[in-house]
């Protein structure tokens, strides 16, 4: 990332394909990071029963989602403000639809669903309504942790508004604390009414991605001093009364997104052909990795056993569906744009 001037501020990769030939940079560790605690999360959760005691540290894992959540809010303002709408909704559909219709299509006939007593069944997956219908059993809300897919879907729809106030602080930190508390009014109210409260997710994990554009917002302003300040408060206050949950990993993330753009890094980790790689993919492996894990618990493995084919087979999945469909995806893109200018 360098910046070119008092405000503008250019980044050496996109949200859609994190490592170029740049190199790896800071912000493509944080998402590697967090990769590596989603699949910890998940890999436990086959391999331990709850009641373990290691399962209340790597259950941490999941707070890798609102990592990637803030990572997200912080790289989207730059993509809105270089793109037209057309560009920018075309890029999202050709990284997230393909593949992830592709996945949910094996899940449909190779996995064995409850009954869905409101009778949506798949459809909610395919129009990312599983975390917003109300659902009576927690696979039709959240298979393969893909829970979270409606969170960004509807984040990516806001997100061009949301560059409307990218050159005022005061008004980005407003929708912050605006969609807060919103989130947690709604929540009161429709909670009463969902029998699985997946509702809750969906509302609360908005901020999250909101407050990563406040980051974008004060980096772009030159409020990192403030912006860093109002976080370090807002931690402070949580971590006093015990508070943890999505949001302050989030506001975490992005203190840390803004505070570290300036660390160098060393050219052994910059050229490293594993940690570029392994960037590039983050987004199919947490899409992928799920499928693994549903194939594995159908065989009888010992714990190393199982960990050591998980990473393997993960990994070969998620480089076979990068050269077949996120290529292709990539491809079609290319030609749709070039046909459209």
């Amino acid at each position: 990332m360098t910046k070119t001037g008092k405000n503008d501020v250019t980044f050496s990769h996109t949200n859609n394909f994190p490592a170029h030939r740049g190199g790896v940079n800071y912000l493509d560790l944080i998402r590697i990071i967090a990769t590596i605690m989603v699949l910890t999360v998940h890999l436990f959760q086959y391999l331990l029963p709850a009641e373990s005691p290691i399962r209340s540290i790597t259950n941490l894992g999941d707070r890798g989602v609102p990592i990637f959540f803030a990572l997200s809010g912080f790289l989207i303002m730059f993509s809105t403000n270089q793109n037209c709408l057309f560009i920018f909704y075309m890029k999202r559909i050709f990284k997230i639809i393909p593949l992830y219709y592709f996945i949910v299509t094996l899940l449909v006939f190779f996995y064995e669903m409850p009954t869905d007593e409101y009778g949506l069944g798949w459809i909610r997956y395919y129009l990312f309504m599983n975390e917003i219908v109300p659902a009576q059993h927690k696979e039709w809300i959240s298979i393969c942790g893909f829970w979270c897919m409606p969170s960004f879907i509807i984040f990516y729809l806001v997100s061009p508004i949301l560059n409307k106030f990218s050159h005022s602080f005061a008004q980005m930190g407003f929708i912050v604390l605006g969609s807060y508390i919103v989130g947690k009014v709604l929540t009161s109210f429709l909670n009463p009414h969902y029998e699985i409260n997946a509702i809750r997710s969906f509302i609360n994990t908005l901020p999250i991605f909101f407050y990563g554009c406040w980051g974008y917002v004060a980096q772009k302003t030159d409020k990192k001093e403030l912006f860093l300040t109002i976080s370090i408060l807002i931690l402070i206050v949580c971590g006093s009364i015990n508070l943890s949950n999505y949001q302050i990993w989030g506001v975490a993330t992005t203190a840390v997104i803004i505070s570290a753009r300036n660390i160098s890094l060393s050219p052994r980790i910059k050229q490293s052909i594993f940690l570029y790689w392994f960037a590039k993919l983050s987004f199919t492996i947490f899409l992928s990795h799920y499928l693994v894990l549903i194939f594995l618990d159908t065989l009888q493995l010992s714990p190393i056993v199982y960990t050591t084919l998980f990473i393997m087979v993960t990994a070969v999945l998620a480089f076979i569906l990068h050269i077949s469909i996120e290529r292709w995806s990539s491809n079609t893109l290319s030609r749709v744009i070039s046909n459209a200018t």
